[in-house]
């Protein structure tokens, strides 16, 4: 079963990890792009949507149309979507009457990628694939390599059958491993992971594994936490699916010890640390474990109302 964590770490991490940033492409200038990526606070998207405002405000031409287009976005992660897709169409007017160049593909593709991001939280998974398509051609139209990943990523995570999903996402790793650009390469690690679930997902945990290591490699040697802990989370989950259950035991209690000394606490670690010393008996041990698991997870929002059965597992296996 997928880790709900990770899931929103990722939603995070598209924002603090570098997802969605959009470094320079060829022929296009890295401090502007950098600029505009400063002025994400994802932890206040409302602040960032003042913000993309008023650069769209001080800015002319496609400068402006690309601050709208993350302004849509801000928008979008606070639920006000009418609003949000009101935003891309005044850009989508705009990009309309302009004269094409490789500026205006990246302008274009930004809309359709923050659409796409729209249809996607508002449940149209169909549109939101097609969206996201249409945008990474147009940025590769535009020789802006991180933004086409991003694209592709999203693609990868919103179609609709496994095959589709593996392909889009490989394709989005196979032109971050070959780009000369670092914030396209800075999606290997997140590439890794998604591929990981999904090759989980269908049953595959031994080709699982190498995604998941690979990822916890490339996390490690970029240093970035909580990036680095949910890596180590995931390739501990496959131990334990392979049966390897001593060296997922291992994991499950350093990151436990690393999250107790600096204050924090992880349910999803709880949880596992519960399944590995079930598995070798110590039922008391894993009963404390799945109580404190509880205790923690039905705090989580999105875990009750999607899975309440693991809540509900959880409770019934604490003391």
């Amino acid at each position: 079963m997928r880790r709900r964590s990770l899931q929103a770490a990722t939603l995070a991490l598209g924002l603090t990890l570098g997802f969605g940033c959009a470094a320079g492409g060829v022929g296009e200038s890295p401090a502007a792009h950098q600029a505009l990526d400063e002025l994400w606070d994802f932890a206040d998207p409302a602040g960032s949507a003042g913000r993309f405002r008023t650069a769209a405000e001080g800015a002319e031409g496609l400068e402006r149309l690309e601050a709208l287009t993350q302004a849509a976005r801000a928008e979008g992660l606070q639920r006000h979507f009418a609003e949000a897709f009101g935003i891309l169409a005044e850009v989508d007017a705009e990009v309309a009457a302009a004269v094409s160049d490789r500026a205006l593909n990246r302008v274009a593709g930004r809309a359709q990628l923050e659409r796409g991001r729209l249809q996607r939280d508002t449940g149209d998974a169909p549109a939101a694939w097609e969206s996201f398509t249409l945008a990474f051609h147009e940025f590769i139209a535009a020789e802006d390599d991180a933004l086409a990943v991003d694209a592709a990523h999203m693609a990868g995570l919103v179609a609709e059958d496994a095959t589709t999903r593996l392909d889009w996402t490989a394709r989005a790793l196979r032109m971050a491993e070959h780009s000369e650009d670092p914030a396209a390469r800075a999606w290997r690690a997140s590439l890794h992971n998604n591929l990981g679930w999904e090759r989980f997902d269908g049953g595959e945990p031994e080709l699982a594994l190498v995604h998941f290591e690979q990822g916890l490699e490339l996390r490690a040697e970029a240093g970035a936490e909580p990036a680095w802990r949910i890596a180590r989370w995931a390739v501990a989950r496959c131990l334990r699916e392979l049966g390897r259950v001593d060296e997922a035991l291992l994991m499950q209690r350093a990151l436990a010890a690393d999250q107790a000394a600096v204050g924090e606490e992880d349910g999803y670690v709880f949880e596992e640390l519960g399944w590995c010393l079930d598995a070798f008996g110590m039922q008391a041990e894993a009963a404390e474990q799945f109580g404190e698991a509880h205790r923690v997870l039905s705090n989580d929002a999105w875990l009750a109302e999607h899975e309440p059965e693991r809540l509900a597992e959880l409770a019934q296996r604490a003391r």
